[in-house]
């Protein structure tokens, strides 16, 4: 089986050269050495350098101001969700919830109150008084029979009725009062907006206090822990991140004129600059839409196939991604090109003549024939001494 051979491509451009076949005789009038095309198969490989990125990374930061109490975990320590990675200074915010909960505390007794004793008193309250106030309206009623026998004189019945008229006020506002502390009354309301307004004051309170402790909100390892117990740390100050372990990617910045060679799914063996030995295969993941107009750059990612120890954050590898495969190739050496005319080379058939071909630069020193050539033609070097026929 014939070696597989292949071409390399740095960060340069590849250009295609298109031209128009002409064939221009010529005689041989020295010796000359000539290349035999055969077909090979090829594979055509882009090289870059990129950096090992994790697939989830999350800054914790710092939604207070308040001094660090206590560190649980030490950088490249396993956490759990939820775990607790710092606990920031919360007395003041401790001492602002207890007052919370005995001002709710408060209110609830204050509502429990009005629903077992006071709208018992109130009603039982109300009871008396109807009941004065109909004795009162029977007494009245007689007082008047009698006052118009002449039985009785008119300040006995004024004096009745004065007395009827007080119950009934009287009355009226304790139906108020009782209705007041009834469900939807005024008074059971306001006392249950009270309730309320304290379980709400709880509540901030506990989520002011739940901002001192710092949890982690996903599985993964503490890559960067940024500051140490007793510092003192601010609003908007990162004080953790943590990265997921169970998947990684490499970002490369590829120059925009190789682009083209790129598709998703293409293969890539990837290594750690420290140790060529250990590589990992990876696949094409991403390629960005944009050109980094600072660098002329786009940047491609690469998802690792498998997870290795030695594989860790921003550590710097090399990449292989094979762009190209091809099972049958014609290449041909750069140091055949005619000198006059570089997308040109000397075809040796019965006649020697300038042909021209569509090439495409696949190395530094080689060229993918695309046109213009086929195999077992013998290609001459250009400095082969040759006269034009006319």
């Amino acid at each position: 089986m014939t070696k597989q051979k292949k071409i390399y491509l740095g960060l340069g451009g590849i250009s295609l050269l298109a031209i128009m076949v002409i064939l221009n005789p010529f005689s041989v009038t020295d010796e000359s050495t000539g290349l035999i095309l055969e077909e090979k198969p090829i594979q055509q490989i882009l090289s870059a350098t990129g950096k090992v990125v994790p697939q989830k990374a999350v800054d914790l930061q710092s939604q207070i101001s308040g001094t660090i109490e206590s560190l649980p975990f030490s950088q490249g320590e396993h956490v759990n969700e939820n775990d607790i990675i710092a606990i920031i200074d919360d007395e003041d915010a401790q001492s602002a919830l207890i007052a919370a909960q005995i001002n709710l505390t408060m209110a609830e007794e204050s509502l429990r109150d009005i629903e077992i004793s006071k709208r018992t008193v109130a009603r039982e309250s109300l009871d008396q008084i109807r009941i004065a106030k109909n004795s009162q309206q029977e007494l009245y009623d007689d007082y008047k029979r009698l006052f118009e026998e002449g039985a009785i004189d008119q300040q006995m019945l004024e004096s009745a009725q004065a007395t009827l008229e007080k119950l009934e006020s009287q009355y009226v506002s304790a139906n108020a009062s009782y209705a007041a502390l009834l469900e939807n009354g005024s008074g059971y309301e306001s006392a249950l907006t009270a309730v309320r307004q304290a379980q709400n004051g709880v509540l901030t309170a506990e989520l002011r206090v739940d901002k001192h402790i710092i949890r982690s909100p996903l599985d993964g390892i503490v890559t960067v822990l940024e500051h140490e117990v007793g510092e003192i740390i601010q609003p908007g100050m990162n004080l953790a991140t943590i990265i997921t372990e169970d998947r990684f990617y490499v970002e490369l910045d590829i120059d925009e004129r190789n682009i083209s060679l790129l598709s998703l799914g293409q293969p890539a063996t990837v290594w750690p600059e420290g140790f060529p030995s250990k590589t990992i295969e990876a696949v094409v993941e991403r390629i960005d839409s944009k050109v980094n107009a600072n660098t002329g750059t786009v940047q491609v990612r690469l998802e690792l196939l498998t997870s290795e120890e030695f594989i860790i954050q921003d550590l710097t590898v090399r990449t292989d991604i094979e762009v190209r495969n091809l099972e049958k190739a014609l290449v041909i050496p750069a140091e055949y090109l005619y000198t006059d005319n570089p997308t040109t080379v000397l075809l040796q058939k019965d006649e020697v003549q300038i042909q021209d071909v569509l090439l495409e630069a696949v190395g530094l020193k080689e060229y993918l024939v695309l046109e213009g050539l086929v195999p077992g033609d013998v290609i001459l070097y250009p400095d082969s001494s040759v006269e034009r026929n006319d």
